[in-house]
């Protein structure tokens, strides 16, 4: 099962959640602190599976490789699914003169982001919900609305690394 499916069957408690999260932070972190750094470029709820734990938790599993690159490499534009993806890689018109920006692993952190939105919130993250959903989590769970503000800064030297949203995950209560 992934992660949309469990929200959406409401499988997920809010311990769960955190352990999720905490599991993708983890996973995330590990490939952009390699030598040399990898983005995933595809961060989606569809691409966390799970996995039943004996105790009968989740343990979250990040898939689906098939768009990662090493950091030296990434610069194509339009990986992933739209909605998931950060300003910097959104396709932009043709411009031969310029090159194609140089993307990093905040990349990964932004589509985090919105995945932990869409995850709180229980809906699929569509341009046309997307802001009444921030504000569900913002009522509802503050401190996670937060942490995907912070995840989801325009400007990507303004998002944190993965290993500072595992710090701040370390803070949140159970959602």
């Amino acid at each position: 099962m992934n992660l949309r499916q469990a929200y959406e069957r409401n499988q997920l408690d809010p311990g769960n959640r955190l352990s999720i999260f905490m599991d993708i932070a983890l996973a995330l972190n590990y490939l952009h602190q390699r030598y040399d750094p990898i983005i995933h470029r595809d961060v989606s709820a569809p691409n966390v599976l799970l996995q039943r734990m004996p105790n009968h938790q989740w343990k979250g599993k990040v898939s689906d490789l098939g768009s990662a690159n090493f950091l030296q490499h990434a610069h194509t534009m339009g990986e992933g699914a739209i909605i998931y993806s950060p300003p910097e890689v959104i396709p932009q018109a043709f411009d031969p003169l310029t090159p194609p920006l140089r993307q990093s692993v905040k990349i990964d952190v932004y589509s985090y982001g919105i995945v932990l939105c869409e995850v709180t919130a229980s809906r699929f993250p569509s341009a046309e919900h997307y802001r009444d959903m921030i504000l569900q989590v913002q009522r509802q769970r503050p401190a996670v609305y937060e942490l995907i503000l912070h995840c989801t800064k325009r400007e990507p030297s303004h998002r944190p690394s993965m290993a500072q949203v595992m710090v701040e995950l370390n803070k949140i209560a159970p959602f």
